[in-house]
C-alpha cells in the first residue's frame, strides 16, 4: 500500500497517459510545423538581416504598445462589469452575460470590420481603432475568469475592512484586489497574448501600422521572404514560450479557499446599471454591422443579401452560401469535439505537482501565443 509520500508521485505517473493526447496535439499542429518551416527555409543571412529591416523593427514596437495598452484597457474597464456579474441577481442577468461574452467568439474579421463601420472616418485606422477593437474582442475574458473568484469572496470582509475605518477604495484595493490576484493574472496572461498575436484585428484596423504577426504574413506573401517570416515566427515562439514558463511560475491556481457565504443583501442599484451599460456598448458595433449590411451610400437596400444569397452575381464573386455555413459548421463541429475530451483530459496536469507535469502544463499553453500565420505557412 502506497504511504502518503508516495501518492503524489503515483499520482503524477498516473496523469501522464491522460495528457498524452494534448501534448500529441500540440507538438504535431504547433510546435512541428513551425520548426519544420524554420528549419527548410532560415539561412544564417535571414537570422540577421531581418533584423535590420525598418518594418520589423516598426512592428516589434507596435506589438509591444498595443499589448501594453491593449491589456491594462481590457483588465481595466473589465472589472466594473466582472463585479456587477459576479457578486448580484438582477433581471436580465444571463442575456447581458451571454451577451458581452459573444464578441470573444466572432471572427476577428467581423470585430475589424464592426468597428471600421462604427467609428469615424479619421479614426477607424490606427493605434485607438486597435486597441478599442482589442478591448471589445477581451472583455469577457475578465468577466469570465476573475468574475468566479469574485463571486466566492465573503463580502464580510470587506464589511469588516469598512468597520476598522478603510474606505472603499482602500479595501478593494487592500482586501479585495489580493484575493482576485489569481484571476486577475490569469485574465492578464490571456489577454496579453491575445492581443500580443492578434492578426486580424490589426490587418483591418491597423493601417499602417503592423504587429509581429502580420509582419510574418507580409514577409511571406507579399515579398516572398520566408526565410524571414520562418526567423521571426520562430523567435516570436522562443519568446512566448518564456514568456509563458514566467506567467506560469507566478500564477497561482485560480481557486480560493474562501467560499461565499449566501449572504442576503440587497443588490445595488449600481449593479444592474454597470451590467446595462456593458451590453448596450457590447452590442453597438454589432446593431452597426447589421445596419451597414442593408445600408448603402444613404439608402436602405438589400443588394449585399442578394449577393451572397445568390439572387444577384457579382463577375469574378462566386459565393456559395449554403456551401460556406456548412463548411464553417464543419469545421467548428470538428475542432469542438477534439477540444473539448483532450482538454479535459488534460486539467489532470493541474492536480500535479511535478516539475514534468509543470513543463508539460507551459507546452499545453504554447497555442495561445504561437504564430497561427506561421501554422499556416
Amino acid at each position: 500500500m502506497p504511504s502518503s509520500v508516495d501518492r503524489p508521485r503515483l499520482r503524477d505517473r498516473t496523469a501522464v497517459p491522460w495528457i498524452a493526447p494534448a501534448l500529441v496535439l500540440v507538438v504535431a499542429f504547433v510546435v512541428v510545423p513551425i520548426v519544420n518551416l524554420a528549419a527548410r527555409t532560415i539561412t544564417s543571412e535571414s537570422v540577421i538581416g531581418v533584423w535590420r529591416h525598418p518594418g520589423v523593427m516598426d512592428a516589434i514596437r507596435f506589438t509591444l504598445v498595443e499589448t501594453v495598452l491593449s491589456t491594462i484597457l481590457t483588465v481595466a474597464l473589465g472589472l466594473a462589469p466582472a463585479w456587477a456579474f459576479s457578486r448580484w441577481q438582477f433581471r436580465g442577468r444571463r442575456f447581458m452575460l451571454s451577451t458581452v461574452t459573444l464578441p470573444f467568439v466572432l471572427p476577428t474579421v467581423v470585430v475589424g470590420a464592426s468597428f471600421l463601420e462604427l467609428l469615424p472616418t479619421g479614426s477607424n485606422r490606427g493605434l485607438l481603432a486597435v486597441l478599442l477593437a482589442h478591448v471589445y474582442f477581451n472583455l469577457s475574458v475578465i468577466i469570465r475568469t476573475v468574475g468566479p473568484i469574485w463571486a466566492t469572496i465573503d463580502p464580510m470582509l470587506t464589511s469588516a475592512a469598512h468597520t476598522l475605518g478603510a474606505s472603499p477604495t482602500r479595501s478593494f484595493l487592500t482586501v479585495t484586489i489580493p484575493l482576485l490576484r489569481p484571476g486577475l493574472m490569469a485574465a492578464t496572461g490571456i489577454v496579453g497574448f491575445m492581443c500580443a498575436t492578434s492578426y486580424g484585428i490589426v490587418r483591418i484596423l491597423g493601417g499602417d501600422n503592423t504587429t509581429i504577426e502580420v509582419e510574418i504574413y507580409r514577409r511571406a506573401m507579399s515579398f516572398g521572404d520566408l526565410s524571414g517570416a520562418a526567423t521571426l515566427a520562430l523567435a516570436q515562439l522562443l519568446v512566448v514560450a518564456g514568456c509563458l514558463a514566467a506567467w506560469r511560475r507566478r500564477e497561482r491556481a485560480v481557486t480560493n479557499e474562501l467560499a461565499h457565504r449566501g449572504v442576503r443583501r440587497r443588490t445595488p442599484r449600481l449593479a444592474p446599471m454597470v451590467a446595462a451599460v456593458s451590453t448596450t456598448i457590447i452590442a453597438i458595433p454589432l446593431i452597426s454591422l447589421v445596419i451597414s449590411s442593408v445600408r448603402n451610400r444613404g439608402s436602405w437596400t438589400l443588394a449585399g443579401w442578394r449577393i451572397i444569397t445568390g439572387e444577384r452575381s457579382i463577375p469574378g464573386l462566386n459565393i456559395d452560401l449554403v456551401s460556406v455555413i456548412i463548411r464553417s459548421m464543419s469545421y467548428a463541429i470538428v475542432a469542438t469535439a477534439i477540444a473539448i475530451p483532450v482538454g479535459v483530459l488534460a486539467t489532470r496536469l493541474r492536480a500535479s505537482r511535478s516539475d514534468h507535469a509543470r513543463s508539460a502544463e507551459r507546452l499545453l499553453l504554447l497555442p495561445l501565443g504561437a504564430s497561427a500565420v506561421a501554422v499556416g505557412l
